[in-house]
Formats: C-alpha cells, structure tokens, sequence
C-alpha cells in the first residue's frame, strides 16, 4: 500500500487497557471483544478511518472526520466501561494534519500522531487528553476535557450502556432506549440524569465546535 500524506486536519487516537495484567483471562476475552467491537464501529463512520491492536493491551485509530474525535473516545471507554464496571482505558487524542499515513497505522507520522502518543504518556492519573498544536485551543478545551473524564471515571455500568446507546443513536427517546434494553423508561431518564448526560452533550457540542474552528 502506497504512503498517503493527509494535508487535512486528523485526528489520531491511541489509548492502552487501565491495569490490564490485573484482568483475568476470561475478563480480558470480553473487554477484547468489546474493544474490537466499538473500534470498527469507529472505523465504519467514514471510508477512510482505520485502527491497529498492539501489544495486546494498545490501540490507535486514525479519524478522518475529525470533528468527531471527542465523541468517539467517549464511546470507546463507555464500552469497555458497559461491559464491566472495573474496565476502562486511557484515550489520548491528536490532532493535526500533513500525517504520514501508511499501511501499518503504528507507523505512520506527523503531528497528530505525534501528539497523541505523547499525550498518552503524560495521561498519568486521567484517562483522557486531547492535543492539537494550537495552544489556544488546548486552553479552550482542556478543563471539559478533564471534567468528562472525571463523569466517565464515574459512570455506572448500567449508565455506560444507556449514555452509549444515546450517543450513537440520539434520536432515539427515551422510550425507545428502554424498549431496547428492556427497561422501564423512567429508569433510563433516572440514569441520564445521574450521569449528567445533557452536561455530557453540551460538551461534546462546544468541543466539536472547536475543532471545526480548527479545520476553517
């Protein structure tokens, strides 16, 4: 496969497991599942997303609609978070443009990419960063970053399945979240707002604001 250099804004994800070696066997079959399972829903929202496994307890994905970033690595850890209580991972977020991508995403280069992974490095007692080479914007944005952290660190399993399922479908009302997961609908509107779902949503609106700023 042919070297691609992107000249538009990306985003580059890369996260590892929260105390992987901690997870039993049968426990990290089903976090692997899961995490497989949420990485090619990301990769399916646009033709040109991709993601690679590494070592076993690493990711990273690169995200051409990069508006949607944010949005995406909350998906990622409310997943894992959905499955079991006790799971989680660390997302760290670049953004940038004129990436190297190419065929083995590890390998790829740029800024985006750089950005993450040495984001992810500093990710020492958060589980969430994102990063782009505007210092204004990572002003802009670094304390709801770190507050829909905190939400997320908190977020029951129960909640995790319904903030998931509203994020990814958000014309469903409530009713028809209930339906699904068969519950009662008062219980799905009790949840939402223990989670602070509408704070949650304004968030991810103000965020993605700010990176179609940086794409203009």
């Amino acid at each position: 496969m042919t070297n691609v250099v992107d000249s538009s804004l990306i985003a580059v994800l890369t996260g590892d497991i929260v105390k992987s070696r901690q997870i039993s066997q049968e426990g990290y079959d089903d976090l692997l599942y899961s995490l497989n399972n949420v990485l090619s829903y990301v990769s399916e929202q646009h033709l040109d997303n991709g993601f690679q496994l590494m070592r076993g307890d690493s990711f990273q994905l690169v995200i051409h609609d990069a508006v949607n970033a944010f949005k995406y690595a909350l998906l990622i850890r409310l997943a894992l978070k959905e499955r079991d209580d006790d799971f989680d991972c660390r997302v760290s977020i670049g953004l940038g443009n004129n990436d190297v991508i190419r065929h083995q995403i590890g390998n790829s280069t740029g800024d985006a990419f750089t950005l993450s992974g040495m984001g992810l490095d500093e990710l020492k007692n958060r589980c969430l960063q994102i990063t782009s080479i505007d210092n204004g914007f990572n002003q802009r944005v670094g304390l709801l970053v770190d507050y829909a952290d905190h939400q997320l660190s908190q977020i029951t399993q129960r909640q995790a399945a319904i903030v998931q399922l509203k994020l990814r479908r958000p014309e469903l009302i409530q009713q028809q979240i209930a339906d699904l997961l068969s519950a009662q609908r008062v219980s799905i509107s009790r949840s939402l707002k223990t989670a602070r779902f509408d704070l949650l949503e304004q968030n991810i609106s103000y965020i993605e604001t700010q990176i179609k700023a940086l794409i203009q």
